[in-house]
């Protein structure tokens, strides 16, 4: 199995725990990088500059392997996990409860 496949099949696993609740993402300082912790590595994703990517950081920061959406098939993966992965670092679902909690209240 090539580095790509490899990437591909971890990224949609990835996917599968982040809709799950069982990976906690951190906003990181840039805008759209977002960020989570296992016990060897760390993940990132990023969605500016365009195109995806995510990539595998070793605990000092470095880039171990990465994968770039620059085919179809990579952006079908990538997309949802960014988009998961940012609705968890700003805990949307949260912030949208409580504005439907406020409108009830008000409406």
């Amino acid at each position: 199995m090539d580095g790509k496949t490899k990437l591909l099949a971890l990224s949609e696993r990835l996917l599968q725990a982040t809709l799950a609740g069982k990976i906690a993402w951190e906003p990181s300082l840039d805008r759209d990088v977002f960020i989570t912790f296992l016990p060897s590595y760390g993940l990132t994703i990023s969605g500016s500059p365009s195109p995806l990517s995510l990539s595998v950081r070793d605990d000092n920061g470095r880039v171990v392997d990465s994968l770039t959406a620059l085919d179809v098939e990579t952006t079908r993966v990538l997309l949802p996990l960014f988009e998961a992965a940012r609705r968890k670092a700003q805990k949307a679902d949260q912030a949208i409860d409580v504005v439907a909690a406020e409108l009830a209240k008000i409406a």
